[in-house]
């Protein structure tokens, strides 16, 4: 009976991999948030894997010893089921992770949560962190008239590891990429504020910079803040755009075009003519959104996901499984208010870098 388990292990892996029908999540109550989350991760094959691999704990000694199993083993308990396309239940989930199935949660503060528990096992961290983990360089540096001034560029770097990344959603431009750009838009620290180096105070740039990219990007779009005024928390329905397909330049910050004297032609960044027009080496391809339905009190959670990256969507919300036609998983990420302080849209984009794709087990990429 013992050799039983791994060949219905085997499967149930290769049953997922072949799935074309899914299973779905009962909601607890208030657990639609962590059911979207679960069917973003489900949904990389080469996570997949692993976590339905991942050797189980003795159940007999957790039982005499009245512990909950480690999340990791909980969330391959749920897989399993899900490998199955049946409908799972994520009591033992919710309990590993010390969390109420009847209250609701943010789903980006979850998904950190339990990313970081992933990382931290010893079976699943080093495939976790190499499909979500990136580094980024907080960086302070001169100027570049401060710098031939001094004649060196000062510079003070912090380099860190990030699972997530935070976008405004009132980008000028109403799109992902002019979110991008905002977050990567410098601060500029003069006058006053100016910076003390080394080297002299002098007028600084302060900012963030990506030094890596992961093979599996989350966007986490901020739509809740807190308004003092109102002592409440309010949602932005502003609506963004939200693209299938997401440059690689797109994480990188535009060198600004200088305008030209009178009589002058205008000069390009250095470089900008050595890229293509549309700057669309290895991409980064939609793969999975999370969609809040609601206002600042409250609401629900539900995910559109493209399960092989191939344009064919599917809707996961809790047990309710749907194909889903693309233009309304545009739509709906996009965002609209519904009144009365409550509006629709996308709270978590997840893309996958189109060369990493295969290495993830998605095998519908045409690049």
């Amino acid at each position: 009976m013992a050799a039983a388990r791994p060949c219905k292990l085997l499967l149930a892996i290769a049953a997922a991999a072949q799935a074309t029908t899914w299973g779905g999540l009962r909601n607890q109550g208030n657990t639609c948030y962590l059911n979207s989350l679960l069917q973003t991760l489900f949904h990389v094959p080469a996570l997949r894997s692993d976590v339905l691999g991942r050797p189980a704990e003795p159940r007999g000694l957790m039982k005499r010893l009245r512990t909950a199993p480690r999340p990791a083993r909980a969330l391959a308990d749920v897989f399993k089921r899900l490998a199955q396309n049946a409908t799972a239940q994520t009591r033992g989930l919710t309990r590993a992770l010390g969390v109420s199935g009847l209250q609701q949660q943010d789903a980006q503060e979850y998904l950190r949560l339990l990313v970081g528990e992933l990382c931290e096992d010893a079976a699943l961290g080093d495939r976790v962190r190499s499909c979500y983990e990136g580094r980024a360089e907080n960086f302070l540096e001169a100027t570049d008239a401060e710098a031939e001034r001094l004649g060196e560029r000062p510079a003070k770097i912090r380099e860190e590891a990030f699972l997530d990344v935070s976008l405004d959603v009132e980008a000028e431009d109403g799109t992902v990429e002019g979110a991008l750009q905002r977050y990567l838009e410098p601060e500029i620290l003069d006058g006053e504020n100016r910076w003390a180096s080394p080297a002299g105070r002098c007028a600084a740039r302060k900012g963030v910079r990506f030094a890596r990219l992961p093979s599996v990007i989350v966007l986490h779009l901020k739509r809740f803040a807190y308004d003092y005024m109102r002592d409440e928390v309010q949602k932005k329905g502003a609506p963004l755009r939200v693209p299938f397909r997401l440059p690689a330049a797109a994480f990188e910050r535009a060198a600004p075009v200088e305008e030209p004297e009178e009589g002058e032609e205008a000069v390009a960044p250095a470089g900008a003519e050595e890229a293509p027009p549309d700057d669309d080496r290895d991409p980064y391809l939609l793969h999975a959104v999370v969609v809040h339905v609601g206002g600042g009190r409250g609401g629900h959670y539900y995910a559109y996901v493209d399960p092989l990256l191939d344009g064919r969507w599917v809707k996961f919300d809790d047990d309710r499984v749907s194909a889903a036609d693309a233009r309304v998983v545009a739509a709906e990420a996009a965002g609209a208010e519904l009144g009365g302080g409550n509006s629709v849209g996308a709270y978590l984009l997840q893309y996958v870098r189109a060369s990493a794709a295969p290495r993830l087990g998605l095998r519908g990429v045409e690049l």
